[in-house]
């Protein structure tokens, strides 16, 4: 079968073909009630006038059901000509919609009229539902369409004809069969693993010598001898070789598009046509030779002589003499940085692997959306690769950012943007059902919601958007943004029936609203051919003046500080106001004014501008810059006079404003210097690049309009003193804090009133030390709209990180609530496009309104006003732990724990001496009502009674065993580094707390659990530091019993997940700082400590079968009802579900006046049998009353027993 789908799917379109030799084979003997009907039996679709400016004719030809009942019915939709595909796309996501009935799929095919050598698609469209067992579809969203485009005799077709044998090997075809024959997940993950996994490592590994061998989800690092080119070329520096290698692939990449497109390799300059070679990479390197001088005599050539140079008809020179038109491309990506690479030369088969590799994909220059994914490697591939090869991505924090998530951001976005200016001055109703208009039109492309008034005033906000990333990677949410903007005017263009030049809009929405920065000049370069990569997509030829030129829009920089050098300089815009007027004004003001102006206007030219012109601009702007830069220095010198006063001692203040000026004054003398040579100028000043965005100087009302991103997320203790140093400026750069903080503040610097913020970020912040400077300057600083926490849910594959969207206004007035939505942490494994596709499903916790004013300094708790109250009814009864404890502390920390924790096997072959051997937990071992120790030991080489260490002369000669173990040890002892600094022992533990504490009864708990698991602790064990321990005061050590049976409970354990940190896989924090603000009742009725006794004693049970399950599980519950009456007795007496006093009765009537301690084992076994069958029998009122208890307090029990 291979050879004959390979012949029908590059050949032009025949349905009768299509249908005997591809259809009816595969699906006829597989799936239920094939049918095509005949001529006559053909169902020919009624089309509006306005779908008929999509599409001229649409026939339904056949049906079939799946093995799964699953209907899906196939249709034929003519379009009319070549451009009119691109432009009716909006009318064809509307047409798709309309022929799917309930919950159906579709096979369409789409072909134009005159079918001769044209393209023509295949397409399976659902609604998502549809691959969901058992759904239906009801919520108002747009379906997929997943296409195979086919009609070009220059593809291999590898990937379509691999997915329909496959489905032609099958007995019995379900959904899932056909959705994996469509998927294009698996195809681009299996050519991004091969692409950077092989062929990149390979170039990589000939210049550095490093190979990079992925085993068991980690890279193992191998190094070999590396080229001589690295000391040559590259000086040694292997990160420069790096960022090489992935621009030069990026090249090659970005050519195999362009070939697609019939560019390369044309016999004429009517590239319109598409009549260029579509292998003419391929083509080009067997003409050169395939050898090793591929890259220095002609793929040098072709990028820097060639794209980058304007020639007479565009001629180019093959290897073997023929000559072809190739465009000229403009735009910064094929200039050369470096005459220095001008000798490379790279081993043959690297090339012949990569060209190869490539050879077996099919390249689309179609960009998937949401709603439409073509099977082929498209442009967002090049962003998914190049984000994934950032170097030092984990280092400096940052990830990728999965596609879902940067819609839905960029989306969201839009609409707080769209609905401020629209709903401006607006009531409060008016800005609810714009809102509602604008998400409906943003969301999901439906204009019903909006009068031809607001679409105009849409069109035109649009137009002025100005939108920044400050830690912009490969461009991701720029590059939505851009998407988002392109396809809501493509919308109103179509439904006003405009002229469309998709080129041209997208080309003036990177010119006048997207800007980024990034530190990483790798990411910026990848940035910027994804969105020259994006333009091309929409051109039918290329622009004789070739693409723009980004170089001023996404820029490198240090987002945070700005740097001249190894020097911190910011400059002081502010000071230009206070310079003196005169008669004429303020010259000086003025003359920066001028400057400042002339930079914008330059950089808006040099956008255009040719390859002869940009030398020039950039040799101005240059000069420019250095001239404010001059001049703002030397007014800021001249205006910090300091005169220092002889014998006087300088304050540590002044010192720094001494080194300050100095710094002010080495950067003038450079900056000076700068202005007489073309050495590299390498400075990045926000309000310097961008300022007819951010200098006041030019423009009073400042600011971007939208600040979106994924910031580095790097905690503070990974940075150095030095780059501490240099953030002590921000307000948030507090305690521990981690950079994304920074951004935070910054993006409040960078956003105009009324702009909108847009984050993702780590959520630890919310309830950790670090982040109460952060609390607080957000609750000051911004007006929260929203804040979509993922909970535990891992949106980063490559990084364990608990992260929120944050989408907030800079605005002095709050809005009164704001929308809280959390992740259900049974939703680990879901994919993101189905949290997204329904926000309000059970996939998520929680949607809750919060009150803004909430919101300071202190920990932030978000919960809806229901079950805050029952929180504030807990806490106005309750007094915290921490006042009836004596301590709650953390266990033994011993640095090696390999070491000192030994067990009955290395006690017994070593002959330790037992006397300074403990039993010793560990988180494990601690659950709900019981310790199951592991047998660990720790050796304690400390007087217990002291806590002072044993000498090592002592230790030597009274526990000699112990000694000569620890020597044999030594060598493992060593490397920790903090001993160096401290002036404890080479024996010792790191942190050996004082065993008295441990010595008695206590309470222990693990540090990480899922819920509540705290047990009594008779046997004075100690703890490692994932082990917790609870000591009473002496006046409430009667309680431990009820302690215990309060803190085990289902009211404690819903109120630790209010006030604790989640962790991975639905775990939760026990520390000391959650545990002791837990608000305790201590009650002279003795319910809970007979029943917290009696599960005690049950779990000691080493043969737990379904009795002893039993009556645990109604013990629990019973300590469960009369823990809830201790908090809500007036509530429980009210609705009649009270419980305690019969409890109570019944208890009393079963143990008499026997305490629990006082009987044997065999008794209690017994009695609390006796009591199980009392209370659990189906007529007694307790038992009722429990069962009642979500039912008749549905606002207090039911949530508080649903947590």
């Amino acid at each position: 079968m291979e050879s004959t789908l390979y012949q029908i799917f590059k050949e032009s379109y025949n349905r009768d073909s299509f249908e005997k030799n591809v259809l009816t084979p595969i699906f006829n003997k597989s799936v239920k009630d094939y049918i095509i009907y005949n001529k006559e039996g053909e169902q020919e679709v009624e089309l509006t006038d306005t779908e008929k400016r999509t599409a001229k004719k649409v026939v339904k030809y056949g049906e079939f059901k799946t093995h799964d009942n699953r209907k899906i019915e196939l249709y034929e939709v003519t379009v009319e000509d070549f451009r009119q595909v691109k432009i009716a796309r909006v009318g064809l996501g509307a047409l798709v919609k309309k022929l799917i009935i309930g919950n159906n799929a579709v096979f369409a095919t789409f072909k134009y009229e005159d079918v001769t050598d044209k393209h023509w698609r295949f397409s399976f469209i659902a609604y998502d539902s549809f691959f969901e067992e058992g759904q239906v579809q009801t919520k108002e969203t747009n379906p997929k369409r997943y296409t195979y485009v086919f009609g070009d005799k220059d593809e291999t077709y590898r990937t379509a004809i691999d997915r329909f044998q496959e489905l032609d090997s099958k007995f019995q075809i379900k959904v899932k069969d056909i959705q994996e024959a469509f998927a294009v997940e698996a195809m681009s993950k299996e050519f991004f693993d091969e692409y950077r996994g092989t062929h990149y490592a390979k170039f990589v590994q000939f210049l550095t010598g490093d190979e990079y061998q992925k085993k068991g989800g980690k890279f193992k690092e191998n190094v070999y001898k590396p080229s001589p080119f690295l000391a040559s070329v590259f000086n040694g520096d292997k990160k420069d070789a790096r960022d090489f290698c992935k621009k030069l692939l990026g090249q090659i990449v970005f050519l195999y598009f362009i070939q697609k497109k019939g560019w390369l390799g044309a016999t004429n300059t009517n590239y319109k046509e598409g009549n260029g070679d579509k292998n003419f990479i391929q083509n080009f390197y067997k003409q050169a030779g395939e050898n090793d001088n591929f890259y220095p005599l002609w793929l040098s050539k072709l990028f820097y002589d060639t794209l980058n140079q304007k020639r007479d008809n565009d001629d180019f020179e093959m290897p073997d003499g023929s000559i072809v038109k190739i465009p000229y491309l403009n735009g910064g990506l094929f200039e050369k940085e470096s005459d220095k690479f001008d000798h490379l030369i790279f081993p043959s088969e690297l090339f012949t692997d990569l060209f190869e590799f490539f050879n077996r994909f099919n390249f689309t220059i179609y960009e998937n959306s949401p709603e439409e994914h073509t099977v082929a490697v498209d442009p967002e591939m090049l962003g998914h690769i190049f984000e994934n090869l950032l170097e030092d991505n984990k280092d400096k924090g940052a990830f990728y950012t999965p596609k879902e998530i940067v819609q839905y951001m960029t989306q969201e976005s839009l609409i707080e943007y769209l609905v401020t200016h629209l709903g401006d001055n607006k009531p409060v109703s008016s800005q609810v059902e714009i809102k509602e208009g604008i998400s409906l039109f943003v969301k999901q492309k439906n204009k019903e919601g909006l009068s031809d008034t607001q679409l105009n005033e849409i069109n035109s906000l649009l137009d002025k958007v100005k939108i920044c990333d400050p830690a912009i990677g490969s461009g991701a949410f720029p590059m939505g943004l851009l998407q988002e903007i392109f396809a809501l005017k493509e919308q109103i263009a179509f439904y006003f029936n405009s002229n469309w030049k998709p080129d041209l809009v997208k080309k003036s929405i990177i010119e006048n609203s997207i800007y980024g920065v990034d530190i990483e000049k790798g990411a910026v370069d990848i940035a910027q051919l994804r969105f020259w990569l994006s333009l091309i997509v929409d051109k039918d030829e290329p622009d004789k003046e070739g693409l723009p030129n980004l170089a001023y829009k996404i820029v490198v920089g240090n987002s945070l500080v700005s740097k001249f050098g190894d020097e911190i300089i910011e400059i002081d815009w502010e000071i230009a106001e206070g310079t003196q007027n005169n008669l004429f004004g303020n010259p000086y003001q003025e003359e920066i004014q001028e400057f400042l102006k002339q930079i914008s206007l330059k950089q808006r030219e040099y956008f255009t501008a040719n390859r002869n012109n940009k030398p020039r601009l950039t040799k101005e702007i240059r000069l420019l810059k250095l001239e404010i830069l001059s001049k703002q220095l030397e007014l800021m010198i001249n205006s910090n006079p300091f005169d220092k006063q002889e014998g006087k001692k300088l304050t540590k203040a002044q010192n720094e404003r001494i080194d300050e000026i100095n710094s002010w004054k080495r950067t003038l003398e450079e900056v000076n210097s700068l202005k007489t040579n073309n050495k590299p100028f390498n400075h990045f000043d926000w309000r310097l690049d961008f300022p007819e965005i951010l200098n006041p100087i030019v423009n009073k009302h400042t600011g971007f309009d939208i600040v979106v991103g994924n910031p580095p997320y790097i905690e503070s203790k990974k940075l150095s003193k030095e780059a501490k140093d240099v953030f002590k400026g921000y307000q948030t750069a507090s305690g521990k804090f981690d950079v994304f903080c920074l951004f935070i503040e910054l993006s409040s610097n960078l956003i105009k009133q009324n702009g909108i913020h847009c984050f993702i970020n780590p959520t630890t912040f919310f309830n950790k030390d670090y982040g109460k400077a952060l609390r607080s300057f957000i609750s000051n600083k911004f007006n929260v709209l929203e804040i979509f926490d993922f909970n535990d849910y891992q949106v980063f594959p490559t990084a364990i990180t608990y992260t929120g969207v944050f989408i907030l206004k800079k605005s002095e007035t709050k809005n009164e609530t704001f929308i809280y939505q959390k992740l259900n942490g049974n939703n680990r494994t879901e994919k993101l496009k189905n949290i997204f596709l329904d926000k309000s499903s059970s996939f998520f916790k929680s949607v809750d309104l919060i009150l803004n004013q909430d919101l300071n300094e202190d920990n932030w708790v978000f919960i809806n006003p229901k079950i805050k109250s029952i929180k504030s009814k807990i806490e106005e009864i309750g007094v915290p732990l921490k006042e009836l404890t004596e301590y709650i502390f953390v266990g033994i920390q011993s640095g090696k724990d390999d070491v000192f924790f030994v067990d009955d096997f290395l006690i017994t072959e070593y002959k330790l001496e037992r006397n300074i051997i403990f039993p010793i937990l560990k988180g494990k071992d601690v659950r709900k009502y019981e310790v199951n120790w592991s047998g660990k030991y720790i050796i304690y080489p400390y007087d217990t009674s002291t806590n002072k260490v044993i000498p090592e002369s002592e230790l030597e000669v009274d526990y000699p065993n112990i000694y000569q173990y620890l020597i044999d040890s030594k060598e493992k002892l060593k490397g920790r580094s903090y001993f160096d600094k401290s002036n404890k022992l080479w024996y010792e533990l790191w942190c050996e707390r004082n065993f008295q504490k441990f010595n008695q009864l206590k309470i222990v708990n693990a540090e990480i659990a899922p819920n509540n698991r705290f047990q009594i602790d008779n046997d004075n064990f100690l703890g490692n530091t994932k082990i917790f321990s609870t000591v009473l005061k002496e006046n409430y050590k009667d309680y431990y019993y009820q302690l215990l049976g309060l803190l085990n409970s289902k009211l404690f354990n819903f109120y630790h997940k209010l006030i604790a940190s989640p962790k991975a896989g639905g775990f939760f924090d026990y520390k000391t700082q959650f545990i002791e603000k837990y608000p305790i009742i201590f009650t002279e009725n003795k319910n809970i400590d007979f029943l917290s006794n009696s599960v005690v004693f049950l779990k000691r049970e080493k043969n737990v079968n379904s009795k002893i399950k039993a009556q645990l599980s109604f013990y629990e519950s019973l300590i469960d009802g009369c823990v809830f009456e201790l908090y809500f007795k007036e509530h429980m007496q009210s609705n009649d579900i009270a419980i305690t006093q019969l409890v109570e009765k019944e208890i009393n009537n079963v143990f008499g006046n026997s305490t629990f301690d006082s009987l044997d084992d065999e008794r209690k076994g017994k009695l609390i049998w006796e009591l199980y069958e009392v209370l659990s029998h189906p007529d007694h009122p307790v038992r009722n009353k429990i069962l009642k208890f979500p039912i008749l307090s549905p606002n207090i029990l039911k949530p508080i027993l649903q947590s």
